[in-house]
């Protein structure tokens, strides 16, 4: 064989050596179906949300323009979710508890879905309310990822962010919401004072906030 032809032989030779090296590689990283990591995942997050033994806090951003409400939820392997949450939107603003089913889907990823009625989480999709238009909520809620204490979702119909935080084990659901509810009240009455936070040189002012209300908010 002449020079120029075995050099050719040895170049093809190192080719291919580094293409089947590369699939290898490949076929390693990809070692399961798409459907056998959905299913993985799917298991892995339920496993998760069912192992909180006090519950996850959800931080509800029903859309980009929301307030933003704190409900409480405990999901257990039955299937069965507890709902609590206390604000202007449960009865006579106060404590509410109650329950629906719950599941975890495979819908281009992980999807977390409340499946039955829940007056407490239903609320921000009834369509109904206020002025015909609903409060544009969702209650199937996209997984993005998750850690031993967060989980970060997204509404599937609206995309707007919410977020699951693992409770504590001593912390009583009712006693938590009221909290939550009374510091809501006073931080964004009209009777709240001006707050003023002092940073460096810096002075920054916040007055006449509205969380909830028809108040103004200044900086």
């Amino acid at each position: 064989m002449e020079k120029s032809g075995l050099k050719i032989y040895l170049v093809m030779l190192a080719f291919v050596s580094l293409l089947t090296a590369c699939q290898q590689e490949e076929a390693d990283v990809f070692s399961a179906s798409p459907a056998e990591r959905l299913s993985k995942a799917i298991s892995d997050y339920h496993t998760l949300l069912t192992d909180a033994p006090n519950g996850w806090e959800m931080d509800y951003f029903a859309n980009t323009v929301s307030p933003g409400y704190n409900l409480l939820v405990k999901f257990n392997k039955s299937g069965n979710a507890i709902l609590a949450s206390r604000s202007e939107l449960t009865t006579n603003s106060a404590y509410e508890k109650d329950s629906c089913l719950f599941d975890i889907i495979g819908d281009n990823g992980p999807v977390l879905t409340f499946n039955t009625f829940s007056k407490i989480l239903h609320v921000f999709s009834n369509p109904e309310n206020p002025d015909g238009y609903g409060l544009e909520g969702d209650y199937e809620f996209i997984i993005i990822k998750a850690s031993a204490d967060t989980v970060w979702m997204k509404g599937k119909k609206y995309g707007t962010e919410v977020l699951l935080h693992k409770m504590s084990t001593g912390t009583q659901w009712k006693q938590f919401a009221d909290e939550r509810y009374d510091f809501t009240t006073l931080l964004f009455s009209a009777k709240t004072p001006a707050l003023t936070l002092k940073i460096d040189k810096s002075i920054y002012t916040f007055a006449t906030g509205y969380s909830r209300g028809s108040q103004s908010q200044s900086f």
